[in-house]
């Protein structure tokens, strides 16, 4: 007699627990379908795990996990990331983005943004990384006496990457022509803006670098 209450118990555990994991991955999977998130067949397959371990039946899910949509695929590829493009921090490149302002330059070709968008004019590159137009415009002006400071500090605390997929696509422009990157290692990251002065170092050409696809410093 006891023996069989305990079984009863028993069994009557592991079906609350299966009906449990069951209402668990159904309540899951309606709330990330109302948020349009695509990872129902996952959480199925987790729940189902779950409710066969405690004796349950599987909880009506399909057994294995479901890879993402044709679409979000395709969004992935188009964006850049560390892993599949040249990639570089503004903290790395002061001397570049200082020498858009010294040289009055329009227009960039060959950086963007992770989104895959052209950072084409430097107000597009400022607004990217959080720089104000103001302060860009204050040093490029040289109307105030902390001009520089302001504008170095606010590019230096920047966050965002800025990528290219081809370095030697890279080039600026101004009222006098475009300056190209010649330089001959741009496959191992190297820029060489011919004609861009830098103003830090003096140089009558602009270089720095970025890393390359899959590998990154802080």
């Amino acid at each position: 007699m006891i023996l069989t209450r305990l079984k009863n118990e028993i069994g009557a555990t592991a079906i609350e627990y299966g009906l449990l994991a069951s209402l668990i991955g159904v309540a899951t999977i309606t709330g990330l379908q109302l948020t349009g998130v695509k990872l129902d067949n996952t959480y199925c397959y987790i729940a189902t795990q779950i409710s066969k371990a405690v004796g349950g039946s599987g909880g009506g899910c399909s057994a294995s996990p479901s890879s993402s949509s044709g679409s979000s695929q395709e969004n992935n590829e188009n964006n850049y990331t560390v892993q599949n493009a040249y990639h570089i921090q503004a903290y790395w490149i002061v001397n570049f983005i200082q020498s858009l302002a010294d040289n009055n330059i329009t227009s960039i070709t060959g950086l963007y943004n992770e989104s895959g968008n052209e950072l084409s004019t430097p107000e597009k590159l400022m607004n990217y990384l959080g720089v104000s137009m103001d302060t860009y415009n204050e040093y490029a002006n040289k109307t105030s006496p902390t001009a520089l400071y302001d504008f170095q500090s606010a590019v230096v605390e920047a966050k965002p990457w800025i990528y290219s997929k081809d370095l030697t696509t890279v080039s600026v422009g101004n009222s006098n022509g475009v300056y190209s990157n010649v330089s001959k290692d741009s496959s191992d990251g190297s820029v060489e803006i011919s004609g861009l002065k830098d103003t830090l170092s003096g140089s009558k050409n602009t270089s720095f670098n970025l890393f390359t696809p899959g590998t990154t410093m802080y």
